[in-house]
């Protein structure tokens, strides 16, 4: 998500003006997010990067401008109990066996 969040910028949205081109394929436009966004994305030392993403973030969750139907997971840390698990859950999640 974090890749792909300059996309939500006003700038980027799908507009009839625009020959409906860009990628903010919501529309949602809002110059308070469009600014967080700015400040996250002009942000170099990481400290004041995730303090300006979690504005965005906490904009985001309060206002629900964007809300996916579905969050892929992916298998991070397995415990040493589990069998037969791969690195994408998704392709064999009915093999696992817990020991």
């Amino acid at each position: 998500m974090v890749a792909r969040i300059k996309d939500l910028h006003s700038s980027e949205a799908r507009l009839a003006e625009r020959g409906f081109r860009g990628l903010n394929y919501s529309r949602y436009m809002n110059p308070e997010f469009d600014a967080l966004l700015d400040r996250y994305l002009a942000s170099v030392p990481r400290a004041e990067r995730m303090e300006a993403l979690r504005a965005v973030v906490h904009h985001m969750t309060d206002q629900l401008n964007v809300m996916t139907l579905y969050y892929r997971a992916f298998v991070t840390m397995v415990s040493n109990r589990v069998v037969n698990a791969s690195a994408d859950p998704t392709s064999n999640a009915h093999e696992w066996e817990v020991r």
